[in-house]
Order: structure tokens, then sequence, then C-alpha cells
């Protein structure tokens, strides 16, 4: 009986682990957007406080500076789910692994503040 309840206790983690890890995948792929637009964001005020007006030339250099911001953030992205999962299902259950999950959480979270500061 107590392996049938170990079993079932560690099943019940891998299915918790792949349940933060897919929060954690979706959460990084939209700070992708998130990110570049408050770089395009940041961009543009600083741009306004020199330029009386935003013609087309600034307005291709901020998608280029946009892109270089999502190129970033999708290397990061890969690199935090790919790591993210191997961490956390080799170290199930165990409440290292939840710390870590905890901290990535809010740092994907903390992404949200200058989005809703610079909007």
């Amino acid at each position: 009986m107590n392996a049938e309840k170990k079993f079932s206790k560690n099943v019940l983690h891998k299915v918790l682990v792949v349940f933060l890890w897919g929060l954690t995948s979706l959460l990084a792929g939209y700070e992708i957007f998130l990110v570049r637009r408050i770089v395009e964001m940041i961009y543009f005020r600083i741009l306004a406080r020199w330029s009386e007006t935003i013609n087309m030339t600034d307005r291709l250099s901020a998608t280029g500076i946009g892109n270089i911001a999502s190129l970033f953030m999708a290397i990061l992205a890969i690199v935090i789910v790919v790591g993210g999962i191997d961490y956390h299902w080799s170290n199930a259950g165990e409440p290292r692994s939840y710390k870590w999950f905890v901290i990535t959480l809010a740092f994907q979270l903390a992404v949200f503040v200058p989005y809703i500061i610079f909007n």
C-alpha cells in the first residue's frame, strides 16, 4: 500500500510540474510580445522629447529595436522553458523545485509592471 501511495503522489507532482511548466511557457511567449511593446514605447517616449514629429524612419528604427528585443526575449524564453522542465522534472515534489517555480513566475509577472506604467 505504501508503494501505491508513493507512486500516486509522484504522479501528482509530475502532473503539477507539467501544469506549472505550461503556465511558465505561456507567460514566456506573452512576455516576448510585452517586452517588444515596452521597448518600442520607451523609444517613442524618448524620441518624442527631442523631435516634434515622428516620421517613418523613426517607426522603422523602433521596429528594428523591437525585433532585437524580441530575439533576446525568445532566446531567454527558450532557456527558461527547456532548462525549467529539465530541472523541475528531475526534482518534482521537492520544496526547492516549487521555490524556483515561484521565483520564475514572480519575475515573469514583474514584466507586466513596466507595461502597465508605460502604456
